[in-house]
């Protein structure tokens, strides 16, 4: 009996490790959330424009849209309704010396890259963003281009896929909003 005692004694780091690790797996995936940037009515998901997982995911996604058609020099950037200010900061952070905040634009010619809607789902995320069809004519027509996302535990958030709409841009956003509600995605 003693002998039986000494190898469990042995083992018992082996419980504790096990339940440290998976209280660690269980508070890492309960810190994913379901956010919807405008609120949506009847959502599950959470309003937080001002929350960090937000901010990250249109950092990234807006970088892309950027990155994928550079305007020829400064340009304007827009976030949703309700972003606060230092907010801003983090996400033209992402974006060099040409981004000027919407909230400090004072030349309206610029071509704005308009991040619209954000919804994230656990550790996947999509962001509408409008931008100008043609960077020479940024008062012309504008797209939508959703940016699909996905969460990294190392690397954070990363783009997985642009997708142009060939609609205008408003009318893009009509049909997204639609088929959201047909699909019941909250």
């Amino acid at each position: 009996m003693f002998e039986h005692r000494a190898i469990l004694g042995r083992f018992a780091p082996a419980p504790f490790a096990a339940v440290v690790v998976a209280t660690v797996v269980i508070l890492t995936l309960g810190c994913t959330p379901y956010v919807n940037v405008p609120a949506q009515n009847d959502a599950v998901a959470l309003h937080r424009p001002n929350y960090d997982t937000v901010t990250h995911v249109i950092a990234a996604a807006v970088s892309a849209v950027v990155a994928d058609r550079p305007p020829a020099g400064p340009y304007i950037v827009a976030l949703p309704q309700g972003v606060a200010p230092g907010q801003y900061d983090v996400v033209l952070a992402s974006l060099g010396p040409n981004a000027i905040a919407a909230t400090k634009a004072q030349d309206n010619s610029l071509p704005v890259i308009d991040a619209r809607r954000v919804r994230v789902r656990g550790w996947k995320a999509e962001v509408d963003v409008i931008r100008p069809i043609d960077a020479t004519q940024p008062q012309g027509m504008k797209q939508l281009v959703t940016v699909e996302l996905a969460r990294d535990m190392v690397e954070g958030w990363s783009v997985t896929h642009l997708r142009p709409w060939q609609l205008d841009a408003e009318e893009a956003l009509r049909v997204t909003a639609e088929a959201e509600k047909l699909h019941g995605q909250q």
